[in-house]
């Protein structure tokens, strides 16, 4: 930065230079200006400084230094400037502080230059340590007009230089500006100066600064350099005399040896929420802390919270939003908060936006009057989420303004702030031990429905006529049977209307909602609905491979609501190909996708100027500024290069932000179309999801475990996956070879060191479209299946992270000495290779293997890894023999004991199924033993601490980030850690039936199932019960006889009263919700249902290029227009207390 006055200042990288006319050119920079040490300056006698803290991270600090000696005006500006640190130093000011210094100068040049060099110098030492801004501001009036004017000039200089950053500072309210005027001989010049400043931060801020403008008189002729005046924390913006109000907050909490509460909030006298400036509590008698605060009357509504400061310096927050605190009307009274303590409550389901904004949405509540703090009245708040609409919350005692334990005089509660009730009680008549119970009452009749469980509550505090008394922080004891609820389960691409362009969209789901509100369901359970698009063909039909976390698929727009082409003849043609696309059985993905994206080019050509010259645009852009972008250059890059894959996209293969920028200003009609598309997704959607909230029905969304590593998150932010390897799951019932997703991992270490905020971002985002989420394969969390890069079946893949053994540790624990060479490479014996090959045993020996002796082979290099070995087999024809050679030599390969580590070499995991490997048939009995052993040790117990902790430490943040309901699919090779995790967490589990997490049990019983589940009869990754009915002729029969409780042959088929009785079984779990499949639903009515069951599967998961293309076989029309299925369906819901 360059001054051209006068006393001329330039910043440079070195350092900071300023000169004069009248003085020798000087350097200093900001390692010369701490040359002194911090106590020396402290120690000086000339100073006294205080021992003060600034109690706010958004305060600021005024400190008067009255410099007229002409003694200290030898002093150099480097010795001031220290000075001036170590006050800041010693009185612990924080980065973000706001500093205002006033030098009082005599009216000489020099010292004025003096002045405004040890200002300069001061400044350029705090900006250069990293705070983000202080501001020093001198005002330094003199006898001289010009050297007043020359002053003004130069703190008009600091103003404009950082207005930038003050601006957006002064926005976000983490600061503000501080202005010191002193009044002295000569007002006249004062005054001048005072209103060029003035006038200069009221252009810059607006009315967000304060001013404040001290009458002192000094006398140059008595010099002295001993005081520093310092105002406390000001935040009003017209005068210092605003009238305050005290506030003094108690919350009950025993803390162990080492712990201290503070109080931190959303306002300067609480800290601007930043625990390090946060105010401190004290400690009444055993558990009962105290703060008391002084805030302007005028202060708005404000947010606090609570928090625990460790001696380490650790720290522990409280469970879930911060407490609210309405300011009241009138401000000549004290306010005594009595609060609780905030856990995660042992109902924490029914705090989630599902129940509080859907199922128990309370339309009324804005027009409920808020209940405010008020001298002589006792203000009570509590918790109580679960109360119905047609319900209120009234508050019932002893006394006769609580009713005298009468419910039908009790009285009825705000419900305002909805989950939160509210009620103002008059003091009078109330003591410390008053009792008083919560009652839940018939919203209409007033009859009393249910007295809340447990003993009675007690005031615990003495109120006074005075004083405004607030005991908040409680919860409703829910006297109420458990809440349970029931839904549907369908992919948007799979719902089917009239108005459909050959896909289901977003639009479907109104119908949806309207079908699930006549039947008496609550949710409506989706796939996940990213974007997908990586090669424009049908493979991209795969939901769980997106190519953004942020961006919705385009092909759920519904195109005639983004508008309508003025040209006759294109919208026949849409319209045409519409009715033949909505014809098919199925989805033709790739003729869907393609005429959508042309009907979204010709429609932004025709309209989207107007669109993107917006408002509304314009705030959508604004919204999604921190992934829109980057987005819009990966789908731009993408079209450019034919490929996703970013690693050929030439100089643009590594992300940078100013390639992302330059290539918007180059191309932005491309650009700009993107973001015309998401806008439109996005406003379509909330539609829908507001639709669906007024109905109460909750909308569940899916977040998949992985991302595609060719998608605009990889990209942009590599460094937070592991590219070189690919996830996936162990065998299971899907997927006997295991399952390769191709997905790379996460790279949690590195994810940690911002808190995680790639995830919290994610979950963000979906929580402004859903009330509810399902984690998909919430086991990665734990561990997740890693599988090298090289391999193509999932059992060569190892959990990370573990704990491989070391050689030592298989012999001296297990007694299993480890042949390295013989059991980690592929064991290969002449004896079993007909097994594997067949007829073509001799052709295979001949072309793929090398003979190592004593009837071993090895595989040649070039077919060494199971990945050679498919590139080799993808240039041949695809017949039964080459078919047959292929799989074969992927067998061969997965025949090995254990799997190296690839991260700890030396370390070894046994290989997951290992027991029905040839190499595990050629251990003697002992071997097999001690195998078995370590075998289970390793998969069922070795890790079950290391794994909790490890989802202990990823899973809170990121559940607490939104107010989402969280289900998770904890299917599959499930730890002993897991419910552990579940039920500490309170997230919804998975429970089917033909799936019991007892491995001792056929099929789990409905009956037993926890409350905090969702139980279902399928998944997207299964079939349904018709098909699951003829799979296994054993198994069916079983089912029948002992779970269907039916005697005989069970029917060959699936009969509707048997898939009746199945959904009956599941209804009727305990489980909180019950979201069954659409095509089970619909088997339990024989004229409804589909004809052929297997038509009706989604996905096959032990083929990793299924096509995702399954759409119902009725439209939504007709299904709504079923009366007799439909009546049937919610008198089953209702008869099962749903």
């Amino acid at each position: 930065m360059t001054l051209n006055r006068r006393h001329g200042l330039q910043c440079q990288a070195g350092g900071l230079s300023i000169s004069s006319n009248q003085t020798r050119r000087t350097k200093f920079n900001a390692a010369e200006i701490a040359d002194n040490s911090h106590n020396d300056i402290c120690q000086s006698k000339r100073i006294y400084l205080p021992q003060y803290r600034t109690p706010g991270r958004a305060g600021w600090l005024a400190v008067i230094l009255r410099q007229t000696s002409p003694v200290t005006r030898r002093k150099s500006p480097a010795h001031m400037s220290r000075v001036m640190i170590a006050v800041t130093q010693r009185l612990n000011i924080r980065p973000s502080i706001f500093l205002a210094v006033y030098m009082m100068c005599i009216s000489d040049e020099t010292a004025q230059f003096f002045s405004q060099l040890t200002l300069a110098l001061f400044l350029y030492r705090v900006i250069c340590v990293g705070h983000n801004l202080v501001l020093m501001h001198v005002f330094a009036p003199t006898r001289s007009l010009s050297a007043g004017i020359q002053s003004t000039k130069l703190v008009y200089f600091y103003i404009r230089t950082h207005i930038t950053v003050l601006t957006e500072q002064s926005k976000s309210g983490e600061t503000k500006l501080c202005i010191l005027g002193c009044g002295r001989r000569h007002r006249r010049h004062t005054r001048q100066s005072e209103f060029s400043v003035k006038k200069c931060c009221k252009t810059a801020f607006a009315d967000n600064y304060s001013y404040i403008y001290t009458a002192k008189s000094t006398t140059p002729r008595r010099p002295s350099f001993d005081t520093i005046s310092y105002f406390y924390p000001y935040t009003n913006n017209n005068s210092h005399n605003t009238p305050t109000m005290k506030i003094v907050f108690s919350v009950n909490y025993r803390t162990n040896w080492g712990e201290n509460l503070v109080l931190t909030g959303n306002i300067a006298h609480l800290g601007s929420n930043n625990i390090d400036t946060s105010v401190p509590m004290k400690l009444l008698g055993t558990d009962k802390w105290t703060a008391e605060i002084d805030i302007p009357a005028n202060t708005p509504d404000f947010e606090y919270s609570y928090a625990i400061r460790r001696d380490d310096g650790s720290s522990k927050r409280e469970w879930g939003h911060p407490h609210h605190f309405y300011m009241p009307k009138d401000a000549g009274h004290a306010i005594y908060v009595n609060d609780r303590w905030q856990d995660q409550p042992w109902d924490k389901p029914y705090y989630s936006s599902a129940i509080a904004d859907c199922i128990n949405r309370r339309d009324d509540a804005a027009t409920a009057t808020r209940v405010l703090p008020c001298a002589g009245m006792v203000t009570i708040q509590v918790w109580a989420p679960m109360v119905r609409p047609e319900q209120v919350l009234a508050i019932c005692g002893e006394t006769p303004s609580l009713g005298k334990w009468d419910p039908s005089r009790a009285l009825v509660m705000s419900a305002h702030d909805f989950p939160m009730w509210s009620v103002n009680i008059p003091a009078d008549g109330l003591s410390v031990a008053t009792e008083y119970k919560f009652v839940i009452l018939d919203k209409n009749s007033g009859k009393l429905v249910a007295w809340e469980l447990g003993n009675n509550r007690t005031l615990g505090t003495q109120p006074t006529r005075d004083t405004a008394t607030l005991l908040t922080g409680m919860r409703l004891r829910n006297p109420m049977a458990p809440w349970r609820g029931a839904g549907v389960a369908i992919p948007v691409f799979s719902i089917r209307t009239r108005n459909d362009f050959g896909v289901g969209d977003f639009y479907d789901l109104p119908l949806m909602v309207d079908w699930a509100t006549m039947t008496h369901q609550n949710f409506i359970q989706i796939l996940p609905i990213n974007d997908t698009t990586m090669t424009g063909t049908w493979t991209d039909s795969y939901p769980y491979n997106a190519n953004s976390i942020f961006a919705l698929h385009p092909m759920y727009l519904r195109l005639e609501a983004v508008g309508e082409l003025h040209d006759p003849a294109r919208r026949k043609y849409y319209r045409d190909l519409a009715t033949e696309l909505n014809g098919l059985d199925t989805i033709d993905y790739e003729r869907v996708t393609r005429a959508k994206a042309e009907y979204m080019r010709e429609i932004y050509a025709q309209d989207g100027a107007k669109t993107i010259a917006s408002a509304d645009f314009k705030a959508f852009v604004k919204r999604n500024t921190g992934w829109l972008p980057n987005y819009a250059a990966f789908c731009v890059l993408r079209d450019r290069f034919g490929t996703a894959d970013f690693s050929q996209w030439d100089k643009y293969a590594k992300y940078s932000k100013d390639l992302v920028k330059k290539l918007a200003k180059e191309t932005p009609d491309e650009t700009n179309i993107v973001y015309f598309t998401q806008y439109h997704l996005d406003k379509q959607l909330k539609t829908v999801r507001d639709y669906a909230h007024s109905k109460g029905v909750v909308i569940k969304g899916d977040i998949p475990i992985g991302i595609s590593r060719t998608s605009v998150d990889a990209w942009t932010d590599a460094r937070l996956f592991n590219i070189d390897c690919q996830a996936g799951a162990p065998p299971d019932d899907f997927s006997v070879l295991g399952q390769n997703w191709g997905l790379p991992t996460y790279n949690w270490e590195e994810m940690n060191r911002d808190g995680f905020a790639w995830w919290k971002a994610r979950f963000r985002k979906m929580s402004e479209y859903f009330d509810a989420y399902r984690i998909d394969h919430v086991l990665g969390f734990f561990r997740i299946w890693e599988i090298p890069m090289d391999a193509i079946h999932g059992l060569l893949g190892t959990f990370n992270p573990a704990l491989p053994f070391t050689p030592d540790e298989l012999r001296y624990n297990y007694d299993f000495w480890i042949d390295v060479d013989l059991q980690t490479t592929p064991f290969i014996m002449d004896y079993f290779l007909s097994d594997f090959f067949g007829e073509y045993t001799d052709e295979a020996r001949k072309t793929f293997l090398v003979d190592a002796g004593y009837g071993r082979y090895r595989l040649r290099p070039e077919f060494d890894t199971q990945r050679k070995v498919a590139e080799y087999f993808d240039t041949l024809p695809k017949d039964d023999k080459n078919t047959r050679m292929y799989n074969a030599l992927l067998g061969l390969i997965d025949n090995v004991l254990f799997i190296e580590d690839s991260r700890e070499k030396g370390k070894y995991h046994p290989r997951i199924s290992a027991q029905y490997t040839y190499i595990y048939r050629s251990l003697n009995d002992y071997e097999r033993w001690c195998f078995d052993r370590l075998y289970n040790d390793f998969f069922y117990h070795r890790h079950n601490d290391f794994w909790y902790g490890k989802a202990m430490w990823k899973l809170p943040p990121l559940t607490e980030a939104t107010d989402m309901l969280t289900c998770a699919e904890d299917l599959g090779m499930i730890p002993d850690c897991v419910p552990a995790v579940m039920q500490s967490l309170e997230i919804l589990t998975l429970e089917i039936q033909r799936m019991p997490k007892n491995p001792n049990l056929t099929f789990g019983n409905t009956h037993d199932y926890p409350y905090y589940s969702v139980c279902t009869t399928s998944t997207h990754d299964m079939g349904g019960i018709r098909v699951w009915w003829e799979e296994d002729r054993e198994k069916t029969q079983r089912y029948f006889n002992e779970v269907l409780q039916q005697s005989g042959t069970a029917p060959y088929f699936a009969e509707p009263w048997i898939c009746d009785a199945i959904v009956d079984l599941h209804l009727k779990s305990p489980s909180m919700l019950c979201i069954l499949p659409l095509q089970d639903y619909l088997a339990m009515d024989g004229k409804l249902r589909r004809k052929n069951p297997a038509d009706e599967i989604i996905n096959v998961p032990a083929n990793p290029r299924h096509y995702w293309r399954y759409r119902m076989h009725l439209n939504m029309e007709n299904l709504i227009k079923a009366d007799d299925f439909n009546n049937k369906l919610r008198d089953m819901i209702d008869n099962a207390g749903r």
